[in-house]
């Protein structure tokens, strides 16, 4: 039997919050909302910004939460950590809400730090990856934390790849499938195989990242 557990009311923060970026555009030229070409550069301001030491930070304090002070964990309980983790590494077919088409997301989809964006790549069953990715603007960035159980491997890697021949933005021709997806998949398998043979001091206790996908 379904039950609402809990509910909110819609709400929103009307605070306003400057950032103070630099470096905020790039290339030579962009289309713009009637698909016009804008001979000058693209200009990111107002758009999303997450900075990458943010996002490490963010994913240390969530797999590492007691290596941090109390002041600086979040407020969350062990079923929440759980939960978070859970999703973070469960792949599509593992699924059942939301149901995922295979057609559109294969068992590798989101795990471009080791497995690129092949369909057919070959799972590794020991591994489990615990990510966030995202794609925009010729840009992709996947932030990790991998975990090889037969091996005990653990380690943290994030990566930023940024591709566009042209210099043009919004006219979708950036290089996905050539330049970003194969050299995030060759970094990894490189990292992954550096820290497969560093002789390790301790080895850790990778059994509360062993998830329930079920």
């Amino acid at each position: 039997m379904q039950k609402l557990v809990y509910f909110q009311k819609e709400q929103y923060d009307t605070r306003e919050y400057p950032l103070e970026l630099s470096n905020t555009r790039m290339g030579k030229g962009y289309l713009d909302s009637a698909d016009h070409l804008v001979n000058k550069p693209f200009s990111l301001e107002n758009k999303n910004a997450f900075a990458i030491t943010d996002q490490q930070a963010l994913m240390r304090k969530l797999i590492f939460p007691e290596a941090f002070p109390l002041n600086e964990r979040y407020h969350l309980r062990a079923s929440d950590y759980n939960l978070i983790y859970t999703f973070m590494s469960k792949l599509p077919p593992e699924s059942d809400y939301p149901k995922y088409n295979p057609d559109d997301f294969w068992p590798t989809y989101a795990k471009m730090l080791y497995y690129g964006r092949k369909k057919d790549a070959v799972m590794d069953q020991n591994i489990r990856i615990f990510n966030k990715y995202g794609d925009s603007y010729g840009f992709i960035i996947d932030n990790s934390y991998f975990v090889d159980f037969k091996n005990k491997i653990e380690y943290f890697l994030t990566a930023v790849v940024h591709s566009n021949d042209d210099g043009i933005y919004n006219d979708e021709k950036y290089g996905y499938e050539d330049v970003c997806y194969p050299f995030v998949e060759k970094l990894g398998r490189l990292i992954y195989d550096y820290e497969k043979s560093r002789p390790k001091e301790v080895q850790p206790d990778l059994k509360r990242m062993r998830m329930d996908y079920h």
